[in-house]
């Protein structure tokens, strides 16, 4: 079976990351991957579109110079970005003068 490691937040929410869940470059298990809606330490995922145009993932919201955040939404199925997959923002309706979004 599979390992499991338990991620407690601050704010006493507990993510898990499994063991395993990373492909290609992440596949070193380097990556923190946490089931849930945001980074525990940048906030909420970012969809970005991947640089060869192939689909979109989630991210973490790092400011440019910052250094490589190792979390990653989990992808694994039954996961939060599995049941909730990114895509481009919607920019119909998105109005940058709302303050509610």
């Amino acid at each position: 079976m599979p390992e499991i490691t338990l991620i407690f937040a601050e704010d006493g929410s507990v993510r898990w990351k499994p063991a395993g869940n990373a492909k290609g470059r992440a596949a070193t298990g380097n990556d923190d991957w946490v089931d849930g809606p945001e980074c525990p330490i940048h906030g909420p995922w970012v969809p970005k579109q991947r640089r060869d145009g192939s689909g979109w993932f989630y991210s973490c919201n790092v400011a440019a110079g910052e250094p490589y955040c190792k979390k990653r939404a989990s992808t694994r199925p039954g996961s939060w970005a599995d049941q909730n997959p990114p895509g481009p923002p919607d920019e119909e309706w998105y109005d940058p003068e709302d303050p509610l979004g």
